[in-house]
C-alpha cells in the first residue's frame, strides 16, 4: 500500500473535495482528530472505523470503503474502491 492508498489520505482527499479545496487548505489537519498512522495501521486488518472530521462523520470499512457524511447524516460523496479514483 502506497502512501496514497492509505486510509488517512483518503479521508483528507474525501472532505478537501466535499469542501472544495485543496487537502491543504482543510481547516483541521487530520492528526488533529485522529492518529494518520495508527489509522493506517489499524485498517490493515478486517476492522471498521467511524470518526468525526471538519463537520462530516467518516464510515472507513476493511478492506477500502471510505464514506463521508455531513454531520447532519447526508451522505456527500459515495462508497470508493481503493483501486478506484476519490468520488467528488
Amino acid at each position: 500500500m502506497t502512501s496514497t492508498d492509505d486510509l488517512s489520505t483518503k479521508v483528507i482527499e474525501k472532505v478537501a473535495a466535499c469542501e472544495d479545496v485543496d487537502p491543504v487548505e482543510l481547516e483541521t489537519p487530520l492528526y488533529e482528530v485522529i492518529n494518520p498512522d495508527a489509522l493506517d495501521t489499524l485498517f490493515k486488518t478486517p476492522s471498521v472505523v467511524k470518526f468525526t472530521y471538519c463537520g462530516y462523520t467518516i464510515v472507513a470499512e476493511w478492506p477500502s470503503s471510505v464514506q463521508v457524511h455531513k454531520e447532519s447524516g447526508e451522505a456527500e460523496s459515495t462508497t470508493s474502491q481503493a483501486d478506484e479514483s476519490p468520488v467528488d
